[in-house]
C-alpha cells in the first residue's frame, strides 16, 4: 500500500474541505501523516473508531438535517400544548400535544442518532478499505471541521489536539500560530 506524500495528502484534505487551510489545519494533516502506519495499523485490527458530532455534522452536510424537522415541530407543538393547558378548559386538546410533542422529539433523536451511525460507518469503511486513497483525507478533514473525534481503546482526541493524542495519550494541543 503506497502512502501518498505529505503534499499530496494536504492537497486531497483541501480539495475535500473546498478551501485554503489554516496553519492549525496543515498541523492536523502533518500529524496525521506521520502517524499514518500507527493509523493502518489500528484501522485493520479494528481498534480505531470515531465519534460523530451530529449537530457538527448537521452543521455541515446538508443531507444530516432531516432531525431538524422533526424537532422544530416538536417545539411548535408543545408551545401550542402549554398555550391550550393554561386555558384550563382546552387541557383536552393541550395533554394530547404535548404528548406528541414528546413523541416528535423522541423520533428527532433516533433520526439524528441514525445518521450519525452511519455516517461513521461510510467514514471507517472508507479509512479501512481505501486509506490512500481518500479514506484518511476523509478522517482528516472531518476532523478539522470538528465533525468527529478520534479514538483508540485507551485514549481519544478531538479538535484542536493533534490526533495522534489518539495513539500517544499525550494531551497536545495545536497552537495557533507558528512561535
Amino acid at each position: 500500500m503506497d502512502i501518498p506524500t505529505f503534499d499530496q495528502f494536504k492537497i486531497t484534505v483541501e480539495s475535500m474541505m473546498g478551501k485554503s487551510l489554516t496553519y492549525r489545519a496543515i498541523e492536523v494533516i502533518r500529524d496525521f501523516h506521520n502517524y499514518w502506519h500507527s493509523f493502518i495499523e489500528l484501522t485493520s485490527r479494528g481498534q480505531l473508531s470515531v465519534q460523530v458530532d451530529s449537530h457538527s455534522l448537521a452543521h455541515n452536510y446538508p443531507q444530516y438535517r432531516r432531525y431538524q424537522i422533526w424537532t422544530g415541530g416538536a417545539f411548535i407543538l408543545a408551545l401550542i400544548g402549554l398555550v391550550l393547558l393554561y386555558m384550563w378548559f382546552f387541557w383536552q386538546v393541550g395533554l394530547p400535544l404535548l404528548i406528541g410533542t414528546v413523541v416528535m422529539y423522541l423520533v428527532s433523536k433516533r433520526i439524528m442518532n441514525n445518521d450519525a451511525r452511519q455516517f461513521e460507518e461510510e467514514l471507517m469503511k472508507d479509512a479501512t478499505l481505501n486509506p490512500s486513497d481518500g479514506g484518511f483525507a476523509k478522517l482528516c478533514a472531518n476532523y478539522i471541521a470538528g465533525i468527529i473525534h478520534i479514538s483508540t481503546p485507551s485514549y481519544s482526541a478531538h479538535w484542536p489536539q493533534h490526533p495522534s493524542n489518539a495513539i500517544t495519550g499525550q494531551r497536545t494541543f495545536i497552537e495557533t500560530e507558528r512561535a
